[in-house]
């Protein structure tokens, strides 16, 4: 409208220059902010231009199009001073991080510069604590600078820390000089990184785990010195995680502090435990040490190598001399071939003796003396030059390093061996000088003493290995000789003191009883009581006491017998005095009771006396000239005889104690005399017998004796049996023999003893049966009667005849049968008879004619 002023006007037609940035006058500064940095450039505009924010949130927004504005990444200064176009001057707030844009903003326009400035980064200066264990898990404070100011909003959040190559399990801001770290586990010594944004400070080495740590204890302790064990590390520190931290275990030499062989491999197990496989190596007390991210720790005394334990010796004896003529024990030398050693080295054989290319020193000895050669095979030969010794069960001790072991009686030296003595036979007072032959008597003087028997010579004096002087000691009968040398014995070679020689004895006969004192005269019975013993036939002496050399006294034994030897013992070696002892006989006394026995004998008679013997010594007695069918002794002065069969009374005694017989002595033992009892025909019948005889009767009786060997009659009165036959003790047979007479004696004669029934046996009496003539005449001339009859007799037994009172003046015999009887004239009718011995026979009548008598 008229009057109205109007305006045109063209959008985007026209622009200043846009704002410039060149540079800034410095590109870092502190976290705590506050530091002017001017920034050039141009088309900065003029002051009015110039917009101061109030705080950093509004640093982006500008109250109108003329506004110029300075930020610093995303973030507005604190505040700006326009110095010139082409320059301006801002004060820069806190902040944390690099590289940050410089942007200038005048109105709308904009122009930056890329990484013109940075923060300061941060700095680690120190920690506490700055050492942990390697299990951890304990928070730590860094101390250092430019961590970011709290006002910073994205401070807290982009602050971390790490310790080596892991993070803090948490990080805590605390201001822009101290953090705190919570350390998880771990090992070694550490560099610690602050990261601030994507700004980094570190310092070196600045936070330690604990150095691994080795207790006192490893399972096992000892291993062989072959390697390739398994034994066990205890200890601390060894590292959370056997993947990331590896530690290395070495064994080393005792006393070091480090080092050594690695195991062939080492095995983490846990913070507290590592397995080792052991090395090859030697010793006791060695060092072990575990590496852990080069940290390490060891102990001494740790563990050991297994000692040398040597098993076995081969050979196991050799002679006591060992250097071979013209050998040099310096040639061989000790690393050398042992090509050279004398064939007297011993392989010393066992386990742990060292591996090669370990570092080992052998040795070896064999009892205390030390090899004169040692010299290393393998971890289970030594060779050892043994030089010349004695004694037996020695000791092989083999050494490795400080270590050794021991093979008892292991290793001996021959023994010494006697073998030849310059005399067999030595005096037995002593102080013989001999000379003793052998070997392996030593090369040296050890101390070899010669023994004869069980006692020292008196002196011995060693010459050469194989050759001694010696001086006896006193001793007697059979020994033999020997010589020690360190405790070995050698086998004995017999030898004797001179034999004893027995002279004479001081008494020839002494009591049975014993216990009588013999002196026994000789030589060389012994310079002292050597257990001397004396004995008389083969019964030594209750005990014996030696005298002198040349005398002895015996406590005689009990003992019979005659001639005896008597002999004397010194230690085995006997002399001898034949047949001139004896000891005193036996002498009878009496018998008891009295007896007569019976023929059948049986009977015990005790026989008295003396020096019967202490014992059954077979004593025999005799009743005659038979023996007792038992001879019991009872003591020295009373034997007990069975008798035997026999006949003969109030014998004649004897007693015989081993070969000695006593006296006959009368003694009132008798047999019992034959009795008869009755008789009887072989028909059993009791009957006169005929005068004719030959009838065969059976005497019954007793003591016909119990044998047939003794001579045997029968008589019948005064005439012997034709036959006898004995059939037992109690009954004999005899064919009596022609006879007459009644109540006859029978008489049995056995041997030298008889016995008889009187009045027991008869004939049949005589038997008239005729006479002739049966008359006479008166007259005054004798005339004959023959008689006729039978049992008269076989022949003339003073047979008479009377005719009546008057005896026939004579009687003639003429047969059994027949007889005249020359008688007187008489007169009346006397009886004829006839009396055949006391028997008398029938009467018959004889009748004298009637007329006168005449005469």
């Amino acid at each position: 409208s008229a009057g109205l002023a109007q305006i045109g006007s063209l959008s985007n037609a026209f622009s200043y220059d846009a704002p410039s940035v060149s540079a800034s006058q410095w590109t870092n500064g502190p976290t705590t902010g506050n530091t002017l940095v001017t920034i050039f450039g141009n088309n900065f505009g003029s002051p009015s231009n110039l917009t101061i924010p109030q705080n950093a949130s509004q640093s982006t927004k500008y109250p109108s199009p003329r506004e110029v504005g300075v930020r610093q990444g995303g973030t507005a200064v604190l505040s700006l001073s326009w110095v010139s176009d082409s320059s301006i001057v801002g004060l820069l707030h806190p902040g944390i991080g690099g590289h940050y844009k410089v942007v200038v903003t005048a109105m709308s326009q904009v122009s930056s510069i890329t990484a013109s400035f940075s923060y300061d980064r941060p700095t680690v200066s120190q920690l506490k604590p700055n050492i942990l264990g390697t299990l951890a898990n304990e928070t730590i404070t860094l101390f250092g600078s430019q961590f970011g100011m709290s006002n910073v909003s994205s401070a807290v959040s982009q602050v971390g820390a790490r310790v080596g190559h892991t993070a803090c399990q948490a990080s805590a801001w605390v201001s822009d000089s101290s953090l705190h770290c919570f350390v998880a586990e771990g090992s070694g010594a550490q560099i610690v990184t602050v990261s601030v944004q994507s700004q980094v400070g570190s310092l070196s080495e600045a936070f330690t785990f604990f150095a691994p740590k080795v207790s006192a204890t490893a399972h096992p302790t000892n291993f062989p010195t072959t390697g390739s064990a398994s034994i066990t590390i205890y200890g601390l520190d060894f590292g959370p995680n056997g993947i990331v931290d590896r530690p290395v275990v070495r064994i080393g030499p005792p006393g070091a502090a480090a080092g050594g062989a690695a195991c062939l491999v080492t095995t983490w197990v846990s913070h507290s435990s590592v397995m080792c496989k052991t090395p090859a190596t030697v010793g006791s007390n060695l060092t072990v040490t575990v590496s852990v991210h080069q940290q390490s720790g060891g102990r001494r005394n740790a563990v050991s190598a297994d000692a040398p334990s040597p098993s076995f010796i081969r050979p196991a004896v050799t002679p006591t001399f060992t250097m071979l003529a013209g050998s040099n024990s310096s040639s061989v030398p000790l690393n050398g071939s042992m090509s050279n050693l004398l064939s007297y080295s011993v392989t010393i054989l066992g386990v742990d003796f060292g591996v090669k290319g370990a570092l080992q020193i052998s040795a070896a000895r064999v009892g205390l003396t030390a090899c004169s050669l040692t010299k290393w095979e393998s971890d289970s030969s030594i060779i050892c030059r043994i030089v010349s010794g004695v004694g037996k069960n020695l000791t092989v001790v083999a050494s490795v390093q400080s270590q050794q072991g021991t093979l008892t009686n292991a290793f001996s030296y021959h023994r010494p061996s006697v073998t030849a003595i310059s005399s067999d036979s030595f005096a037995t007072t002593g102080s013989t000088s001999v000379v003793v032959f052998g070997v392996n008597l030593g090369t040296h003087d050890y101390c070899g003493n010669a023994r004869v028997g069980l006692t020292a010579a008196e002196a011995t004096v060693w010459v050469s290995d194989s050759y001694l002087r010696v001086l006896t000691p006193a001793g007697t009968g059979r020994s033999f000789v020997s010589v020690t040398v360190a405790h070995q014995i050698s086998k004995p070679l017999n030898a004797s003191y001179t034999s004893p020689i027995v002279d004479s004895l001081v008494n020839t006969t002494y009591p049975t009883t014993g216990s009588s004192l013999l002196s026994i005269i000789g030589t060389n019975f012994g310079s002292s009581g050597y257990s001397q013993t004396a004995a008389v036939g083969n019964t030594a002496s209750q005990y014996t006491m030696w005298v002198s050399d040349s005398s002895v006294v015996a406590s005689m034994p009990a003992g019979t017998g005659p001639s005896l030897m008597v002999r004397v013992s010194a230690t085995g070696s006997l002399g001898f005095l034949p047949a001139k002892f004896s000891f005193d006989a036996p002498q009878l006394s009496s018998a008891s009771p009295f007896k007569l026995v019976p023929t059948t004998g049986s009977v015990p008679v005790t026989i008295f006396g003396v020096d019967l013997g202490t014992a059954a010594y077979s004593q025999k007695a005799r009743l005659g000239v038979t023996a007792c069918e038992a001879s019991i002794w009872t003591s020295d002065s009373s034997i007990i005889c069975g008798t035997s069969t026999g006949l003969s009374g109030n014998q004649a005694t004897t007693l015989t104690v081993s070969r000695q017989r006593s006296s006959t002595h009368q003694l009132d033992i008798g047999f019992l005399s034959p009795s008869v009892y009755n008789y009887s025909a072989v028909s059993g019948s009791l009957l006169p017998l005929p005068t004719t005889g030959s009838l065969t009767v059976t005497l019954s009786g007793s003591a016909f004796s119990s044998a047939n060997f003794y001579n045997k009659s029968v008589k019948t009165g005064e005439t012997v049996c034709l036959h006898t036959v004995w059939r037992s003790d109690s009954s004999i047979l005899c064919q009596v023999d022609a006879g007459v007479g009644k109540n006859v004696p029978i008489t049995v004669t056995v041997a030298n003893i008889q016995g008889s029934n009187s009045h027991l046996f008869s004939y049949l009496p005589p038997f008239i049966e005729s006479i002739s003539p049966i008359n006479g005449l008166p007259s005054g001339v004798n005339f004959n009667i023959t008689i006729q009859g039978k049992n008269f007799g076989e022949t003339q037994y003073n047979q008479s005849s009377t005719l009546g009172v008057t005896p026939c003046s004579h009687t003639a015999y003429i047969s059994d049968t027949f007889m005249i009887c020359t008688a007187q004239a008489g007169i009346g009718f006397p009886a004829i008879a006839v009396t055949v011995s006391n028997q008398i026979s029938n009467k018959v009548e004889f009748k004298f004619d009637p007329g006168v008598a005449t005469g």
